[in-house]
């Protein structure tokens, strides 16, 4: 019951600091798109495709902290996470370094089998959201205290990752 309860919480707060991480750092964010070297992304749609992604992961959080329609926001965080764990296993193989925007831009290379096994994890848990979405229920009060919480802790963890980053 706890895990069905806070899951919603915690996926909220995951897609909301990537979605104000990204939107913080745009620049970085399209510099990592194109560090992907996805063979349908060319110049003239990649800004498309990042603000595509950015108002997705808006819409999983908002969705998430509400539990609004979680059932199908577990099916496209599910597919979103699946797609980018793919593009990073391609590069993995190709013996590619990149610097993922998830969270933030970032001095460092990302260490890929730590990326994909946190993304298998929120995979597992989207699995298990699917299957018990339908017992959450949640008063919009609390829902509304909770998005706003989640919108907060956003803020201030990529806060305070700038500030380290800028004071190195």
């Amino acid at each position: 019951m706890i895990l069905q309860t806070s899951l919603p919480l915690i996926l909220s707060f995951i897609f909301l600091l990537s979605a104000c991480s990204k939107l913080f750092s745009y620049s970085h964010f399209l510099d990592s798109i194109r560090d992907l070297n996805i063979n349908f992304i060319n110049k003239n749609n990649i800004h498309a495709i990042s603000r595509f992604v950015i108002l997705t992961e808006i819409y999983l959080g908002t969705s998430f902290a509400f539990h609004f329609y979680l059932s199908i926001s577990y099916l496209i965080s599910k597919i979103l996470i699946f797609i980018f764990s793919l593009y990073l296993i391609k590069a993995r193989l190709q013996h590619k370094d990149i610097r993922c925007t998830c969270f933030g831009k970032s001095e460092n290379y990302t260490n890929i089998p730590l990326a994909l096994i946190r993304n298998v994890i929120i995979i597992i848990g989207c699995l298990y959201g699917i299957l018990y979405s339908h017992t959450v229920v949640c008063s919009l009060e609390i829902s509304a205290f909770s998005f706003l919480s989640m919108i907060s802790s956003a803020l201030l963890v990529y806060s305070y990752k700038e500030m380290k980053f800028y004071i190195k």
